[in-house]
């Protein structure tokens, strides 16, 4: 599943196998390197929405298409806390487990993730 399959006009894509395009905003590191989508491709790509959807900006944006696959190769998520302070820290964590370079690193399934996402929710501000 590509998140970024509904592209704005302008957004980096790259034709992946079978004529599927792929947004690159939204690609998991594994397919810059080839690899095929797996379950913990979608938690991956399930990541970045949920961090944009938190703090209003996309965790590795870059107009420079090279930059931006870098970005999802090499760098760790920026602070969703520190972006926007009324999310609680325990989100970072969240994130970084989703947006790990290496698929085993991710949740293990979507249901995990959601477990940790509910706690979050149910959580006394801090």
């Amino acid at each position: 599943l590509d998140f970024g399959l509904a592209k704005v006009v302008g957004d980096a894509t790259v034709t992946a196998s079978r004529g599927i395009r792929l947004s690159l905003a939204y690609a998991p590191p594994e397919r810059y390197q080839g690899e095929p989508q797996t379950p913990q491709s979608d938690l991956y790509q399930a990541g970045l929405v949920l961090f944009e959807m938190a703090t209003g900006r996309r965790a590795f944006a870059d107009d420079d298409p090279s930059r931006l696959a870098t970005a999802h190769l090499m760098k760790p998520p920026p602070s969703a806390h520190a972006l926007a302070p009324d999310l609680p820290r325990l989100i970072d964590r969240v994130f970084e487990r989703c947006l790990q370079k290496k698929p085993r690193e991710r949740y293990a399934s979507a249901e995990a993730l959601s477990e940790d996402w509910e706690y979050l929710l149910a959580a006394p501000p801090a």
